[in-house]
């Protein structure tokens, strides 16, 4: 598809990167219908303001905070948004400044400048996150309880290692039952395990296609049943298909 038919889509353009917790784009936004992700979202725009769409209500401002599983669209323009799994150190420390439970809320200007600072520079996405980790302050342990720390680390691996791991397995982790750790572990983080196991191979997947890879192999690569199962998953997520938004990023590397 030449460059000049891409404009025409509206598609996505720009950098993104995938890190256990984290994921960053930055660039143009484009087109995508009502969506919602098992992650906090952090969008700031960088050429004025930025409009994101709930129901028939719109909400316009220069950075805004989109908590998890909240539906939303947003509107084509140059972002930075930042998507944050709830569960990690760098989220629960936001949610000290930022009211996670009032919906799509305005972010504080000094998160706001600090967040330029970070991912606006030289730097390189993954390095504005180890600065944007320090300049936060994030203490090195996020108070989670042992067992589920032990628990997301093993999760972890659909992500960095592309291996997954059953309900059984991570039942004798913590010394329960499958049934009873099915209901621990909702009540810890609020998400079912086969919901939060789907966004992590979700994010599998598009961080193999960000590498250069076909999606028909980014999908076998997370473990999706078919490209079709990926594409449908990924557009639930973000509202728009895979081959919009991965395939100008990819070429804009």
């Amino acid at each position: 598809m030449s460059k000049r038919s891409l404009e025409k889509l509206c598609i996505w353009q720009g950098k993104a990167a995938i890190l256990p917790g984290i994921g960053i784009f930055y660039g143009k936004s484009g087109d995508n219908c009502e969506h919602k992700h098992w992650a906090h979202q952090l969008s700031i725009g960088l050429k004025g303001e930025i409009e994101v769409a709930r129901g028939a209500s719109l909400i316009t401002d220069t950075a805004l905070f989109i908590p998890a599983d909240s539906p939303h669209r947003l509107s084509p323009g140059k972002i930075l948004s930042l998507y944050l799994d709830p569960n990690t150190v760098i989220a629960k420390t936001l949610a000290e400044t930022i009211d996670i439970n009032s919906g799509i809320v305005t972010v504080p200007i000094e998160l706001t400048r600090l967040v330029h600072r970070c991912f606006t520079g030289e730097l390189s996405l993954e390095a504005g996150v180890l600065l944007f980790q320090q300049m936060l302050g994030t203490p090195e342990s996020s108070g989670q309880n042992e067992r589920l720390a032990i628990v997301m680390e093993k999760l972890q691996n659909i992500l960095t290692l592309g291996t997954d791991v059953d309900r059984l397995e991570l039942a004798k982790l913590t010394n329960l039952s499958p049934s009873r750790f099915s209901h621990w572990f909702k009540e810890e983080t609020g998400m079912p395990l086969r919901r939060y196991r789907k966004w992590l191979h979700l994010m599998r997947s598009i961080s193999v296609a960000l590498k250069g890879e076909s999606l028909s192999a980014a999908a076998h690569d997370a473990q999706f049943a078919d490209q079709a199962h990926f594409t449908r998953t990924f557009k639930e997520a973000f509202g728009v298909t895979p081959s919009l938004a991965l395939s100008a990023l990819r070429m804009m590397k």
